[in-house]
């Protein structure tokens, strides 16, 4: 079973410096600050999007995502999963997990 690790996104740093800025201006942490970003610009999730929304959160919270995880954790077959885990490396959240050999750690 191939497992992926969960890498998270993050904001380039003018940005980052940016939306500090804003959240400072206003008066409010970040996080309500991406709050109202999200309630302004985001369309309602399709079903799909729920399910891979579903799917970073068990990323986050287990550190690693596999077929099988997901496929105990929101109760969907191999083939969903496998559509899932294929969206979220395109998208940029995960990436395969390197495994170290016992050549690599002795060199």
């Amino acid at each position: 079973m191939k497992e992926y690790r969960y890498i998270g996104v993050r904001l380039p740093p003018s940005l980052y410096e940016q939306v500090k800025a804003k959240a400072a201006q206003e008066g409010v942490t970040l996080t309500i600050l991406v709050k109202w970003a999200l309630e302004a610009y985001v369309t309602p999730l399709t079903e799909e999007e729920v399910l891979i929304q579903r799917a970073l959160l068990v990323a986050r919270q287990a550190g690693h995502i596999s077929h099988g995880l997901l496929q105990r954790k929101l109760l969907i077959g191999w083939a969903h999963s496998d559509r899932i885990i294929e969206t979220l490396k395109e998208r940029g959240f995960v990436v395969p997990m390197v495994k170290e050999t016992e050549d690599a750690t002795q060199s």
